[in-house]
């Protein structure tokens, strides 16, 4: 993931990081006070219990899972909430991810790409494919942040991509853009909040048993 985003200028924002803060590993659902413990194949259920905790020391907290989420979800995060603190109850600095969808588990080579995904809206990316102001998609709008089947599609496309294409691992020029705005905008009040060891903290579930999708 680091390799991704840190070659990336973002409107002079360079070399973004992430550092792992700690785990909290749930094994098993009887375990005391584990949040996780209901059964559910709704990844949206999965994200809001994450929420629900408060993550406020944190940067980022992602979870991740080999539960099954219901559908063709890789993962789920809140758009532009960077470095925010937990707030009536919520913590919006959150998102999951699972390893497993329609039953199968998913090749590993998506893992990574799943994240950074997921990782791009928290810093304030939709997909490529948003409806912008004028009703049109952003890839309409703008014809450089469109796929190509020789270079392949971006990595916020809404749906998985296998990794294989050199866009694959790419931010379009719209990503950027947005990501950039966000930036600039709430670095002052959200990145005064991420000091010494803040950074992202993992929760991991291997209980047994914004939204990215298999195409197909």
């Amino acid at each position: 993931v680091n390799a991704i985003f840190k070659p990336v200028d973002f409107g002079g924002i360079r070399g973004i990081n992430f550092m792992i803060a700690g785990f909290k590993i749930w094994k098993y659902k009887e375990e005391p006070f584990n949040p996780f413990k209901e059964e559910t194949t709704d990844s949206d259920e999965f994200l809001r219990w994450h929420a629900k905790q408060d993550h406020s020391k944190y940067c980022l907290s992602f979870l991740f899972t080999f539960r099954y989420g219901g559908g063709t979800i890789h993962g789920l995060a809140f758009s532009c909430f960077l470095c925010t603190l937990s707030t009536r109850g919520e913590s919006y600095n959150t998102g999951m991810i699972t390893f497993r969808t329609n039953g199968n588990e998913d090749p590993r080579a998506r893992w990574h790409l799943t994240l950074a995904l997921e990782l791009g809206h928290s810093l304030g990316s939709e997909h490529d494919q948003q409806v912008v102001e004028s009703g049109m998609k952003e890839y309409e709008k703008y014809p450089e942040c469109a796929s190509t089947d020789e270079q392949g599609d971006f990595l916020m496309h809404p749906f998985a991509n296998d990794g294989y294409k050199k866009n694959n691992h790419l931010f379009s020029p719209c990503s950027i853009r947005n990501i950039t705005r966000n930036l600039r905008v709430h670095s002052y009040f959200h990145f005064s909040l991420c000091r010494g060891e803040h950074y992202t903290q993992l929760y991991l579930s291997f209980r047994h048993s914004h939204l990215w999708k298999s195409n197909g």
